[in-house]
C-alpha cells in the first residue's frame, strides 16, 4: 500500500498559522514509530504516530475533535503495519537493522513498517540461530 489517504476534517484546525481542512496520511514508517516512542501513554503514541504520518506536529494534531480522530484511525488502519511486530523500542530495532543490513539509521527510518518488520523478524531468526543466510536489502 503506497497511496496516500486524505481525510476531510469536520472543522478546520490551525497549522503554522494556516487553516487546515483536510489531512493527508502516508504509510507509516519506522521514523513514525520512533516519534511515537518519544511520548508516554498508548493514546499519545497513536496520536504522535498519526501526526507524523500526516506531516504535522503533535500540538496541531491535538486540536482534532474526537470524531475526526475516529475517522482518521479507521481510514489509516491499513497503513499501520502488522500486529506480529513488537511495538515500541523502534530506535533499537532501527540501530540493529542498520548495523546488520549495512545501511544508515535514516534509511531504515524511511522503510515502510511492513518491510522493517519483515527484516526485523528475519534478522531475529538469523541471530537466534533459527535460520542461516543474509537479511535482504
Amino acid at each position: 500500500m503506497t497511496e496516500n489517504i486524505s481525510v476531510k476534517l469536520s472543522r478546520p484546525i490551525m497549522h503554522h498559522g494556516q487553516e487546515v481542512a483536510e489531512l493527508t496520511f502516508r504509510e507509516a514508517n519506522v521514523g513514525d514509530m520512533i516519534a511515537a516512542d518519544e511520548v508516554q501513554g498508548d493514546f499519545a503514541k497513536t496520536a504522535a504516530m498519526l501526526a507524523s504520518m500526516a506531516g504535522v506536529d503533535i500540538d496541531t494534531f491535538k486540536q482534532l475533535p474526537l470524531r475526526d480522530l475516529n475517522k482518521i484511525t479507521k481510514a489509516t488502519n491499513g497503513f499501520l503495519g502488522n500486529d506480529d511486530t513488537p511495538g515500541g523500542q523502534w530506535l533499537r530495532v532501527a540501530v540493529l537493522l542498520s548495523h546488520h543490513c549495512s545501511t544508515s539509521i535514516s534509511e531504515v527510518e524511511q522503510l515502510p513498517i511492513r518491510k522493517a518488520a519483515r527484516w526485523h523478524n528475519e534478522l531475529s531468526k538469523m541471530l537466534s540461530g533459527g535460520r542461516r543466510g543474509e537479511t535482504r536489502k
